[in-house]
């Protein structure tokens, strides 16, 4: 399919008709799924024999739109889910090294204390 990208891409991102590509996979269009400048995939369609209307195709294009959207804003949420769950993780980690700092503390003062009391003994 990079082939009808490219061809895409040649036609100011037109949707791509009729060409040996998709009529071998049984297709007939193809429209990019793009956002701004970010190619997210492509979207065939098989007509049948009527083809279609300059209504559906307005439709399609609309759809191929909204689609490449839906597919780039679930890549945001999917990094910033994993971006948070790697911030909640660094914070336990951090949560756990101030409280294990005062325990080595304490556990230095008595075992200081233990050694001085044991020192008088």
């Amino acid at each position: 399919m990079d082939e009808v990208l490219d061809i895409s891409k040649q036609n100011d991102w037109k949707p791509v008709e009729d060409v040996q590509v998709l009529i071998s996979g049984g297709y007939r269009i193809a429209y990019p799924l793009r956002r701004e400048d970010k190619i997210t995939g492509i979207m065939v369609v098989d007509t049948g024999s009527a083809g279609l209307t300059t209504e559906s195709r307005a439709v399609l294009e609309l759809l191929a739109d909204q689609v490449a959207i839906a597919i780039d804003d679930s890549r945001l949420v999917e990094e910033n889910v994993r971006l948070e769950i790697e911030l909640a993780e660094s914070e336990r980690l951090a949560a756990l090294a101030r409280w294990q700092q005062p325990l080595r503390m304490r556990s230095k003062i008595l075992y200081r204390n233990q050694i001085h009391c044991s020192g008088h003994a």
